[in-house]
């Protein structure tokens, strides 16, 4: 038995590495495996089917999303005025309520310009 709670393996050929991996584990750990195509992941999967001990397989795709942090002009938020029974009191015309409160703050929003490379983790 290995000494080992978990491998994380992201390297060229993982497949390669599963029987080593496997003596480096504790019983009940676990196996990560990162591989940027399909073809690596079966050849990973097939290594670990050989190992005899491994169960459960997943794999999971995975997709760089890149965010843009920018700043916004936020508004405060105003909620009804409520008379003594809590029922909202009638609105004031616009012109008459006082200007709603704002600040900036940092907004973050999914880029529109996704060109995200795709890669896959299998446990």
């Amino acid at each position: 038995a290995g000494a080992v709670d978990g491998v994380f393996l992201d390297l060229p050929g993982p497949w390669k590495c599963i029987a080593s991996a496997t003596k480096c584990l504790k019983p009940g750990g676990v196996l990560c495996a990162f591989s940027p195509c399909i073809e690596q992941v079966q050849k990973t999967v097939a290594a670990m089917n050989g190992e005899n001990c491994y169960y459960r397989f997943r794999t999971m795709e995975i997709l760089l999303r890149p965010y843009e942090i920018r700043p916004e002009l936020v508004e405060e938020l105003r909620l009804p005025s409520l008379d003594s029974e809590g029922q909202p009191q009638e609105e004031q015309p616009q012109e008459e309520r006082p200007a709603a409160k704002a600040e900036s703050r940092a907004m973050a929003f999914p880029s529109v310009d996704v060109k995200g490379h795709s890669g896959y983790l299998t446990f």
